[in-house]
């Protein structure tokens, strides 16, 4: 990208990757990940993980499974919206690649195999809203597999509270019969906002300050605190920095670029990707914005 240069950076410090050296968790979001390590280390059984869209909750997944790789086997479903003979072997190809099975006492004894030489098994499955009440049977059924009385497979359920609902969450409890360990990815703070766009600067290779006070009030304003969102509206205003030759990133740039932002996924349909912006009447006064704690940032 040609506003690299521009603002002495080695990367893009805003792209929509899952890198984990972008990483960066406020008091809130760490609480959310370490209840679930606690969840699947003590073995729970069963743990929900709810955050609405653009909260992270990929990315945390990401970092929970990096994190327990050493001594637990893992497998990653980001889509359950699949008939139960591809679910399953969907979760048998991630332990032994290129194999499938012919039958459910086959599959299981699979799992048993795949488990012998780690700990335990770990099940991560995105979406979850997705999981209909036949595939909630079968994950029942693999969470009464036990190794010396003890569990031999956890699973991490995510997805959006809003589309999962109270009634999942009681069927989950009845089919699986074990208590929910249920934690929420919490959208960050107007501190923790600052502080993750700062983060993601230095990782760039920022050595200044790119944007305004101001410019970081109205980032929280416009997103809500919602990572993905911030994302955009950063990538988009330094982009926006550049072609009007700007040393730093102001309050208007990021006015002009929140409603940029906001008519493109009003015009693709895409509207439910964001958090829902305030009233256009609201977007066209600079004055409304909330602004941040006076005084300069700590960039050391």
């Amino acid at each position: 990208m040609l506003y690299l240069y521009h603002y002495g950076l080695k990367e893009k410090p805003f792209q929509e990757t899952a890198n984990p050296k972008f990483l960066w968790l406020g008091k809130r979001q760490l609480h959310t990940y370490s209840t679930l390590k606690h969840g699947v280390l003590n073995n729970s059984g069963i743990t929900l993980l709810t955050g609405e869209v653009g909260t992270g909750k990929t990315v945390l997944l990401n970092f929970l499974a990096e994190s327990l790789k050493s001594h637990v086997l893992i497998s990653r479903i980001n889509n359950p919206d699949l008939d139960i003979p591809d679910f399953l072997n969907s979760l048998s190809d991630s332990f032994n690649p290129g194999t499938s099975f012919e039958d459910k006492v086959s599959f299981l004894f699979q799992i048993i195999l795949a488990g012998s030489d780690k700990k335990m098994i770990l099940i991560i499955i995105d979406e979850a809203h997705l999981l209909t009440d036949s595939l909630l049977d079968e994950l029942s059924l693999l969470l009464k597999i036990k190794k010396n009385d003890a569990r031999m497979v956890n699973i991490v359920l995510a997805g959006q509270e809003t589309s999962w609902g109270s009634l999942n969450e009681t069927a989950l409890a009845e089919i699986t019969q074990l208590p929910l360990l249920k934690c929420h990815l919490q959208p960050f703070t107007q501190q923790e906002t600052n502080q993750y766009i700062m983060h993601r600067l230095k990782i760039a290779g920022a050595t200044r300050n790119l944007f305004t006070v101001t410019a970081l009030g109205k980032i929280y304003l416009f997103s809500g605190g919602i990572p993905r969102v911030i994302n955009s509206i950063c990538d988009h205003a330094l982009l926006t920095g550049y072609s009007k030759n700007l040393a730093i990133i102001n309050s208007a740039v990021i006015q002009e670029c929140s409603q940029d932002i906001y008519f493109l996924n009003q015009e693709n349909d895409m509207s439910k990707d964001l958090i829902p912006m305030p009233p256009l009447s609201q977007l066209l006064h600079p004055g409304s914005a909330a602004q941040v704690s006076s005084g300069s940032i700590d960039w050391n």
